[in-house]
């Protein structure tokens, strides 16, 4: 998921920035400690970071070039001047040690010292982000996951650039550009234009803040998801059976869209077997589970009727759920027409599969809502055919929303089991610390230069902290 990529990258950069001597760390002489390191190896270790700098400055030219719309004008100032400098200050392969950029084996190899290896973690998220992530998150994301995207796209070009003025002592080092010089990065002077990409990133990283937790959330759940094994056929007898079915049903849930009249196939066949669950768990004592399967089945029934006759949709395919969700019903009432009793095991798969299929129908049928994939009918109109002199009535069909159908709403609501939510990987809490960490980097690296003691109330995050102990 996109949040997983994003809290790698976190991680990464806040250790890098923690490391505030990077010869020291590639092996190099610091008072009275003498060199680990050749000068030749830690030249070698320059090089190899300037290629993972560069995977990484290119994921946050993708998430800005992802996030930024194409016609927006008004209020997308900051981020299209953020794009404009990642653009002008890319770092090319050719002008690479070597003339090329990172390889295979230097992306899967682990490195000799922590700072080689911070990086090569970072260049591996990024690249994921880049290639596996993006993809699956650009024709999703709304304006507000747009914001998101720009402020870790912000945030991450304003850590390298920091990092850019502290690496300029390493041997064979290239700076990113002729503006993000030392003196640029930690200058006193307030900047009163936006003229590098380091004002450009610490002014989008402003305009991106006020971006709720909800919504980094939301966006964090997006991304590639491994597809899960689908479990084989013909199924078994009885119970067995049943959630074998159950399982490949969710799996097809979550591999394709259903239209309208499968996903009510689907939804009948759930009725029943929810009703038909119930009667198996009451008939060996498990009340709890009875009652739970119970109201499953109550709230199926409510939600088809609000499907049947009313919603209609050609879009989408969902077949094979459909098959699914009739085996499953099969086999379950084989299962209780046969007296099959079911194990406290059987009853807690099939528990844990009908909240995670509920999760997948609400998530359908809501898409379905909000990308005008299912439509609803309420009055008839006459038909624009005129056979023999006389027009037919017909259904008019119109977009679903809280006034044409709002029992709908209710409906898929009640299904959705009470706190199923999806895992909340970074969230909008862990980007305001990764923003307080990249900026009191900056002022301690700028006290530092200028003979300023800083104290841990400068650097949430950072100050106080010795950065030695990461890397023992």
């Amino acid at each position: 998921m996109y949040g997983e990529v994003t809290a790698a990258l976190h991680t990464s950069m806040t250790q890098l920035l923690a490391m505030r001597r990077p010869s020291f760390f590639l092996g190099g002489a610091n008072g009275n400690r003498p060199a680990t390191t050749t000068p030749a190896e830690r030249l070698a270790a320059t090089a190899k970071i300037l290629r993972y700098r560069k995977v990484i400055w290119d994921y946050a030219l993708a998430l800005a070039e992802t996030a930024t719309p194409i016609y927006a004008s008004d209020g997308w100032e900051a981020p299209r001047r953020l794009l404009h400098w990642l653009q002008k200050d890319q770092p090319t392969a050719a002008a690479l040690p070597g003339g090329r950029g990172v390889n295979t084996a230097e992306l899967a190899s682990v490195q000799d010292t922590r700072l080689s290896e911070a990086w090569r973690l970072a260049a591996v998220a990024a690249m994921a982000g880049r290639e596996r992530e993006l993809p699956n998150v650009a024709d999703r994301i709304r304006l507000d996951g747009a914001r998101v995207l720009m402020r870790d796209a912000a945030d991450l070009t304003w850590a390298l650039i920091s990092l850019d003025a502290r690496y300029f002592p390493l041997p064979g080092w290239q700076r990113l550009s002729t503006k993000s010089k030392w003196q640029d990065a930690y200058s006193t002077k307030a900047p009163h234009l936006v003229d590098s990409a380091l004002s450009a990133a610490q002014l989008c990283s402003s305009w991106a803040a006020g971006v709720s937790a909800a919504d980094a959330a939301a966006v964090d759940r997006l991304g590639y998801r491994a597809p899960t094994a689908l479990m084989p056929v013909p199924y078994p007898f009885g119970f067995d059976g049943a959630i074998a079915a159950q399982h490949n049903l969710f799996v097809r849930l979550g591999a394709e869209f259903p239209s309208a009249d499968s996903l009510t196939a689907v939804v009948r066949a759930q009725r029943v077997v929810s009703a038909l669950a119930a009667r198996a768990a009451s008939d060996v004592g498990a009340d709890d589970q009875a009652t739970r399967f119970g109201r499953r089945a109550e709230n199926y029934q409510t939600l088809l009727a609000m499907l049947m006759g009313r919603v209609a949709g050609p879009l989408g395919r969902g077949r094979s759920a459909v098959d699914d969700a009739q085996a499953a019903q099969t086999a379950m009432e084989d299962a209780v027409g046969t007296g099959e009793r079911a194990s406290d095991d059987q009853l807690a798969w099939l528990r844990r599969l009908f909240m995670m299929t509920d999760a997948y129908v609400a998530a359908r049928t809501r898409q379905g809502i909000e990308q005008r994939r299912y439509f609803v009918w309420n009055e008839f109109t006459l038909s624009g055919v005129d056979l023999g002199g006389m027009k037919r009535a017909v259904r008019k069909y119109e977009p679903i929303d809280g006034r044409n159908h709002p029992n709908l709403y209710a409906a898929v609501k009640a299904l959705a089991p009470a706190g199923e939510s999806a895992r909340l990987v970074d969230g909008g809490p862990q980007r305001d610390e990764f923003t307080r960490i990249v900026e009191t980097a900056g002022e301690l690296d700028r006290a530092r230069r200028y003979g300023a003691r800083p104290t841990p109330a400068m650097a949430p995050g950072i100050a106080g902290r010795d950065p030695r102990p990461i890397l023992s």
